[in-house]
């Protein structure tokens, strides 16, 4: 009589799953004050701290730094989607190459 169309899980498992451009069993992921650090194993002066996040509907950003290089990364847009997020950390991921 009744039949499923979709279930919690085919919605929240693709929602919800994590978005990265890189190997996540390399990264070492640590939190401090509001800033995310990633370290990658193997690599000690590298880490990346960053901050990302969805202000209002259609604003979104990324600010990331390598303080051994003094090297920043910004990305600003005015759309709603994880563009900032996974473009920022793959630029980290590439710079590490």
């Amino acid at each position: 009589m009744y039949k499923i169309v979709e279930s919690n899980k085919d919605v929240f498992g693709f929602k919800w799953q994590p978005i990265w451009p890189i190997n996540q069993k390399i990264i070492e992921s640590y939190y401090a004050l509001g800033w995310r650090i990633l370290k990658v194993r193997g690599c000690s002066n590298k880490d990346l701290i960053f901050h990302s996040g969805y202000i209002i509907n259609g604003i979104n950003s990324f600010i990331g730094f390598i303080q051994s290089e003094e090297l920043g990364i910004i990305i600003l847009v005015n759309q709603e989607g994880s563009f900032p997020l996974k473009n920022g950390l793959g630029l980290w991921f590439d710079y590490m190459d």
